[in-house]
């Protein structure tokens, strides 16, 4: 389950910042993860209660919002994939070329909602 490490990463990078900024307690954690990163926001979420524990981060509330896929083709075109099956999520809807994905495989920490 790489949820486990991904959950891991994120608590890393957010106990950084909230003892950077001497938070003596945080409400909320507000996160972006792209449809296309192959996680499954349950389990993450799971994982992250698991992991904070104990911790200033202990009671936060999780959000999570999801990034839709948007690729970008040689013909100019930007946006919505032909479909969603996965096949196609690389294909220009406009030109049937191979296109870049350039949004919905990241994971963001959007915001860190601390209490000093």
């Amino acid at each position: 389950m790489h949820e486990y490490s991904i959950a891991t990463e994120i608590y890393d990078s957010a106990i950084r910042v909230a003892e950077e900024n001497h938070a003596t307690s945080v409400s909320a954690i507000e996160l972006e993860i792209g449809e296309l990163a192959m996680i499954n926001c349950d389990q993450l979420t799971f994982c992250i209660e698991s992991i904070v524990k104990g911790t200033l981060f202990e009671g936060a509330e999780l959000k999570i919002a999801e990034i839709k896929a948007e690729i970008r083709c040689g013909c100019g075109y930007t946006g919505k994939a032909a479909d969603d099956s996965m096949r196609s999520y690389l294909i220009c809807p406009q030109c049937n070329a191979p296109a870049e994905l350039i949004r919905g495989r990241e994971i963001i920490i959007r915001e860190i909602t601390i209490c000093t």
